[in-house]
């Protein structure tokens, strides 16, 4: 994982994540995330980088610390 100060930097979330999936693969995971709470009217790639994020925030903080950054870090721009 590469190490970013400033998420400002980019222009769109495209830029820090892009998943390729399969029809048949993107069936199972929103059936699958639809059961966690997500719904089509939200991009479920940024609630999947949010929900991924908030449970390594939770629960892994203190490995990923030093990954993200100490002053401005992609925690502060979690919305769950």
């Amino acid at each position: 994982m590469e190490k970013h100060e400033d998420w400002d930097e980019f222009d769109s979330f495209d830029e820090i994540y892009k998943a390729f999936w399969t029809p048949t693969e993107a069936f199972a995971f929103g059936d699958g995330y639809t059961r966690l709470g997500w719904n089509p009217g939200l991009s479920m790639e940024v609630w999947l980088v949010q929900h991924t994020l908030s449970f390594l925030k939770t629960y892994y903080f203190k490995e990923y610390e030093h990954s993200v950054g100490q002053s401005k870090t992609i925690f502060n721009y979690l919305v769950i």
